[in-house]
């Protein structure tokens, strides 16, 4: 699937630097959901 979408898609695209990170069980409660959603803030803020 890192390859799927990170060579075969990311770079097709033009770009070159990219991360897959797979979050689960973001439906399983509140504190899960909010844990999910600050790593999302963090890869965001960090792309560039």
């Amino acid at each position: 699937m890192r390859a799927q979408l990170n060579v075969g898609i990311m770079e097709y695209c033009g770009i070159p630097k990219s991360h897959l990170e797979i979050m689960y069980d973001v439906m399983e409660d509140d504190a899960t959901r909010r844990v999910l959603l600050d790593r999302a803030r963090q890869l965001g803020a960090g792309w560039f």
